[in-house]
Parts: C-alpha cells; structure tokens; sequence
C-alpha cells in the first residue's frame, strides 16, 4: 500500500485503517482578551447594530486602539451575568 495521498491520485479509496483521527480536538485557550464587534456580534448571537446600541447605551465597554475598536471579553461576561440577574428576578 502506498501513501494515503496516492490513493487521491489512483482514484482508489484509501482504507479507514490509514485514516487517524483523534476522539476530540486539543483544547486551545483563547488568549484573546478584546473582540472586534463582528465577533462579540457572534459571540452574543446578535446583530453588529445591537453591539453598537449596547456600547452607545453603556452596557458594553469599548476600547480603542488607534481606530480599530475592540471589546474587552471581561465587559462580555459582565453583560451576560447581568441579563442572567435580570431574567432570574423578572
């Protein structure tokens, strides 16, 4: 048997013996600690409109760096907490 890529090119199926794959992926920490509104948007499944809203009506911190604005993950968690406080006494 040859290489599994030589399978690809023959046009044959290589056999699942040659495959390896791992149970689950490593886990990878996230260092990141400011999100760019597109991926705070994502993160809160929300639209980029309501991030800004958020950020205008003070309830998401913003920080900039030089024009790029960028929110801090802390100010994530602090929203979600407090909506999870809210929702818990409504």
């Amino acid at each position: 048997m040859g290489h599994p890529s030589s399978f690809r090119q023959e046009g044959r199926i290589a056999p699942y013996s040659v495959h390896f794959y791992p149970a689950s992926p490593p886990e990878v920490p996230d260092l990141r600690r400011l999100l760019t509104i597109v991926e705070t948007a994502e993160v809160l499944a929300v639209g980029r409109t309501t991030v800004y809203e958020l950020i205008a009506h003070g309830e998401l911190e913003v920080v900039h760096i030089g024009r790029c604005a960028r929110v801090p993950v802390a100010s994530i968690d602090d929203l979600v907490a407090q909506l999870r406080i809210e929702a818990t006494s409504a």
